[in-house]
This record gives C-alpha cells, sequence and structure tokens, in this order.
C-alpha cells in the first residue's frame, strides 16, 4: 500500500520515514492501542517501508522487494498471529530459529507479531531472550491492545509507539474511498468511535444494518405501548442479549441525534441522516431534558450490565424510563 493512500496516519508515517532516512532504525516497536485502530495496516506499511529497496519515498510499490511484499511472498517478512487464543512458545521458537538466519534478500528482515498481548508467560519470556539480543539486521514489530499483559521487560526493550483513535471525518473518507454511499459512510464513521477497523467491520456486518433498523423501529412501537405492554415485548432485547451493546450504542446515537436536532434544527449535524422522519417525531415528544435524561439512563443501564446486574431487570427498566419520558398521556 503506497503511503499516499493512506488516511489519516500522515504524522505516523513521516515518524516512520524519519526514523528510517535517518539510520535510527530500533530493533523493536511496540504499535500499542485499541482493537481496531489499525495496528496490523500501519505495522505491515512500516515493515514495507523497512524493506524497499528505494532510496526515496518509501514502499516505492515497484522495486522487487514492494511487489514480493504485496503478493505476500516478501522471504524477509514473517507475521505471527494467534494460533487459536494465544501465540504459544513454540511459535516464539520457530521465530528464534528464523532470525538467526541473515536475510534472504537486502539487508533486513522483519517480524510482525499481531495481538502480542496473547502471548503466554512462556511466550513472552522466550521472546524476551531475542529482544535482549537481537541480531543487527532484524525488526520485530509488536502490535497490542492489551499493553498491561505483556511483560514490562519486553515493553521496556521496545520503542513504544502509541496510536491515537481517528477523527470521523477521516474514517468517512476511508469508507467512501470503500464505496458507500455518503449516508452510510457518516452513520458507520460516528459509530466507530475513532476506530476504522470498527467502522469497516460495521459497514460489513448485514447483522449489524438489520439490528440497527430493529432497535429504531423498536422506538416508535414503544411511543405508542402501555407502561405494562412493555414487559410483554423485550425480545428485541433478549434475544439479541450478546449484542446487547450496540443495541445501547445504537440507542444512545439515536438520542444524541434528537437532542441535537431539538437544539439545533440542523438535519446535517445529525448522524441517523436516513432516519430524518424519527428523529423529527421524537425532538416532538421530548424535552431537552427529558433526552438528556433517556441518555444518561442508557449509558446506567449499560454500566449496570457490565457490573453483572440483572439483565431482564435492567433492560425493562430502561424502556420505561425511556417510555416515561413521552409527552403524551398513558
Amino acid at each position: 500500500m503506497r503511503k499516499s493512500n493512506v488516511i489519516g496516519q500522515s504524522s505516523l508515517l513521516d515518524r516512520f520515514e524519519t526514523m528510517i532516512s535517518s539510520g535510527r532504525v530500533a530493533h523493536a516497536y511496540l504499535l500499542a492501542g485499541p482493537e481496531g485502530i489499525g495496528k496490523t495496516t500501519m505495522g505491515k506499511i512500516f515493515a514495507n517501508m523497512l524493506l524497499c529497496t528505494s532510496s526515496v519515498d518509501r514502499p516505492c510499490g515497484v522495486c522487487q522487494s514492494c511487489m514480493q511484499f504485496a503478493s505476500g511472498n516478501h522471504p524477509d517478512f514473517i507475521q505471527l498471529i494467534p494460533n487459536g487464543k494465544s501465540i504459544k512458545v513454540d511459535d516464539i521458537l520457530n521465530l528464534r530459529r528464523d532470525i538467526v538466519i541473515k536475510p534472504y534478500q537486502g539487508n533486513r528482515k522483519v517480524y510482525m507479531v499481531d495481538d502480542a498481548h496473547t502471548m503466554t508467560q512462556f511466550a513472552q519470556n522466550a521472546l524476551l531472550k531475542t529482544l535482549e539480543e537481537p541480531p543487527s539486521y532484524a525488526t520485530i514489530i509488536l502490535g497490542t491492545d492489551n499493553i498491561n499483559a505483556l511483560l514490562p521487560t519486553i515493553i521496556s526493550r521496545c520503542q513504544a509507539i502509541p496510536m491515537k483513535r481517528m477523527p470521523s471525518d477521516d474514517i468517512y473518507a476511508i469508507l467512501i474511498e470503500r464505496g458507500l454511499s455518503s449516508d452510510e459512510a457518516n452513520i458507520f464513521a460516528r459509530m466507530s468511535e475513532g476506530l476504522p477497523g470498527r467502522a469497516i467491520a460495521l459497514s460489513l456486518d448485514e447483522n449489524f444494518k438489520v439490528l440497527r433498523e430493529d432497535v429504531i423501529s423498536y422506538l416508535d412501537n414503544l411511543l405508542s405501548m402501555k407502561s405494562w405492554e412493555i414487559l410483554k415485548h423485550t425480545a428485541l432485547f433478549m434475544d439479541n442479549r450478546d449484542d446487547i451493546g450496540t443495541i445501547l450504542d445504537i440507542l444512545v446515537v439515536f438520542m444524541r441525534d434528537v437532542l441535537i436536532y431539538s437544539e439545533t434544527g440542523d438535519y446535517n449535524l445529525i448522524i441517523n441522516r436516513d432516519k430524518k422522519s424519527n428523529i423529527n417525531l421524537y425532538s416532538n415528544l421530548f424535552t431537552t431534558r427529558q433526552i438528556k435524561t433517556i441518555i444518561e439512563n442508557i449509558e446506567t443501564a449499560r454500566k449496570m450490565l457490565n457490573d453483572n446486574a440483572n439483565y431482564q431487570l435492567t433492560i425493562e427498566n430502561m424502556l420505561l424510563s425511556i417510555r416515561g419520558g413521552v409527552k403524551i398521556c398513558s
């Protein structure tokens, strides 16, 4: 992948380029950030830059090394991924056996360890021995969602590169490049929490699209329910218990749209632009204070569920609190 095609990571790419051009390439790097931030993507671009034989504009995309990298057949690039749920000691021992072999071509070998936090204790100790005395031609790139799961001695022997969440506008641009419509890209970018990987995953998840429609449709039906009827109509939440976090996200984003539209009257500021009529309906039925209270109650329900509160009771109370705020007679 050419650097010019990478959106929202210019400062990190400049940092990579500076390290390479100055000749100050460390033996190990630690890309740290939440799942979906782009650690694997940026780690591979960095590896490609390190292996590229061009003297400028790395990765050039046209040298033999870049073409091999693009095809997934570069002999001096090895990527480790979890074997099952973890990276085991045998995986690291294989890396150690390979790393003592000099590069097949060029003057560098690059190893990338995805989800490094899944390494077992034995695997981490085995890797530590290599990090203590690495060959001069080898560079190891670790990616982790949970830096605290790594041994302090591993962290201290790596150059840490924290990865920051991306602005939604950059993620929007990434989704547009992938062929999404403007409305779709806006929705998924705003729901991504600054994580491009999450935005892409949501855009490809047909279950999410169905769930979003079901949740917003449920909200419309909720307005016409009596309080006692709500207790009989919780199937959407009971049947999708494993996706309750996503459901709560949909609810919060929708209600924030209602709040924003209520205060500004500007549809351009909302996320769910394809649900303007639904948002308009809710904005006419709730006061600003009630909308804010509903959002707080949804977040309270999320915290309670995370603390293992009774699932059904928590959901019922949340739904009753939403219905109770409507400015119409029961």
